[in-house]
C-alpha cells in the first residue's frame, strides 16, 4: 500500500486524492509517515509521525500546515516590485526559479 495515498481521520481510513495526495507525497518524501489533520485546499494540515511535540498530557505528532499556491509568471513582476529585492544579491535567479506563490506572496520552486 502506498502510505501517502491513504490517511486516517478520527479512526476511519480513506483514500487521499487531488492536492491532499500531492502534498502528502511531497511531505512524506522528506519527513516519513503523515496523517491528514485537515485536507482543506486553502490551508491543509498534516501530522508528522516521526517528530513528536511534548505536552503535559503526553506526546503528539508535530503538525505541518501547507497553504495553497498559485502559478507565478516571472514576466508579470513590475520594475517597482523588483526594487523590493534590493538586499538580495541573487534576486533575479530566485525569480527565475519561482513558479508558484503562496497566500502571503512567498515564492515557491517547481
Amino acid at each position: 500500500m502506498n502510505r501517502a495515498a491513504y490517511s486516517k481521520v478520527e479512526g476511519t481510513t480513506y483514500e487521499r486524492s487531488g492536492r491532499e495526495k500531492w502534498r502528502a507525497n511531497a511531505l512524506e518524501t522528506r519527513c516519513g509517515n503523515t496523517d491528514t489533520v485537515s485536507p482543506d485546499d486553502a490551508l491543509s494540515s498534516f501530522a508528522v509521525e516521526a517528530y513528536k511535540v511534548a505536552y503535559q498530557e503526553g506526546e503528539l505528532p508535530a503538525q505541518v500546515m501547507m497553504a495553497d499556491v498559485t502559478p507565478f509568471n516571472q514576466e508579470t513582476i513590475t520594475d517597482m516590485e523588483r526594487t523590493q529585492f534590493w538586499t538580495m544579491p541573487d534576486a533575479e535567479d530566485v525569480l527565475q526559479e519561482c513558479h508558484y506563490i503562496d497566500f502571503d506572496g512567498a515564492c515557491k520552486g517547481n
